[in-house]
């Protein structure tokens, strides 16, 4: 969900509601102990209350698909622990 938030705010330049999003991932990743990718988030959340649409465009796709990894590896986590249960 919060991915696809993201990538809806990103297209549509809407740098105030990413920056909600992004720091909502923050928080996300920094109670999994994901902390550089809560850095990362966390300066794409700053760069969303400036409006530096520069600093978000350069970073999204990164920040974007490595989220999206870390999503994709939680899950297969737990289904991978769940078989057979």
């Amino acid at each position: 969900n919060l991915s696809s938030g993201l990538e809806k705010y990103f297209e549509e330049a809407d740098w105030k509601n990413y920056e909600v999003i992004a720091h909502s991932i923050k928080g996300a990743c920094r109670n999994i102990g994901a902390d550089t990718l809560a850095d990362k988030a966390y300066e794409l959340e700053l760069a969303g209350k400036k409006g530096d649409a520069m600093f978000i465009q350069s970073n999204h796709d990164k920040f974007a698909t490595d989220y999206r990894e870390l999503i994709s590896l939680i899950t297969k986590a737990i289904i991978e622990n769940n078989v057979g249960k």
